[in-house]
């Protein structure tokens, strides 16, 4: 893993998935944190125009306004819209800008897919042609992207990890396809896992966040961030959004999984 460079810019973090139920959640603890909090950064939404609405049930007034809140600002496209992408990454009147990208996008259930055995990676393929270029242009260089550890696999895994660990990883692998590439196609946008070690793609100060079965559970759930097989593994196999939210709050602060691809799951 590398160390995060410090700079003296105002943290400010793009949110993709806002409109997502963990985007919700990370937009609650964002805005439980109080304003002198050293670790609340600015905070746009990236959201497509139909799923606005949705932001309603954090963000009362989102459908009125741009700027539902104090630190947030809203910005409509999808993720293969590159002036919108470069426009929620870019500075305007009050907020500074974009310092990291963070990506709590994931792959939904097909029967489609499931049926034909096909494995299209629409976010995956958007990280490559859009997103990632357009952080490049605007000198954006911290992305934090989900994942799954049966999709994203760290380079010497296999060999420590438990039967429970293998099995988590297999039924995603038969059961959805389609999502276990595109969680796979996210990770690999942004890490390269096909050698002996992570290596970094394209310069970014990268981390893939790999999460097992989400719920909504307590925020205040202890989180711990491992590699199978290593220090802090667990057999634990589940992580509430809410925690998930402040240790990615904490780990934007910290950076000290950059180059990583740290497993996340409650203390069982």
């Amino acid at each position: 893993m590398t160390t995060l460079r410090r700079t003296n810019e105002t943290p400010h973090v793009l949110l993709l998935g806002a409109s997502g139920v963990s985007g919700l959640a990370l937009i609650k603890e964002h805005l439980a944190l109080a304003d002198s909090a050293a670790n609340k950064p600015y905070l746009t939404l990236y959201v497509r125009a139909s799923g606005r609405s949705k932001l309603t049930s954090v963000l009362p007034s989102a459908t009125k306004s741009d700027n539902p809140a104090p630190r947030i600002r809203i910005v409509e496209g999808g993720l293969t819209d590159a002036a919108a992408v470069r426009t929620a990454l870019s500075a305007d009147a009050t907020f500074p800008k974009v310092t990291a990208v963070l990506s709590v996008l994931g792959a939904y259930m097909s029967l489609y897919h499931f049926l034909t055995r096909t494995q299209p990676t629409p976010i995956g393929d958007a990280l490559n042609s859009t997103i990632i270029p357009a952080m490049q242009e605007l000198n954006v260089n911290r992305i934090l992207v989900l994942s799954t550890t049966g999709a994203f696999p760290v380079p010497g895994e296999d060999k420590t990890k438990s039967w429970g660990w293998y099995l988590n990883s297999f039924i995603p692998w038969i059961v959805v396809p389609q999502g276990n590439a595109e969680m796979r196609a996210i990770g690999e946008a942004v890490l390269n896992n096909k050698g002996n070690s992570l290596q970094p793609v394209k310069g970014l100060s990268a981390t893939v966040f790999r999460v097992p079965l989400l719920t909504n559970e307590s925020s205040d759930l202890e989180v711990v961030a491992f590699i199978l097989g290593g220090e802090n593994n667990t057999e634990n196999k589940t992580l509430s959004r809410g925690s998930m939210s402040r240790w990615l709050f904490k780990e934007l602060e910290e950076g000290k999984w950059v180059g990583g691809a740290p497993s996340l799951c409650n203390r069982g």
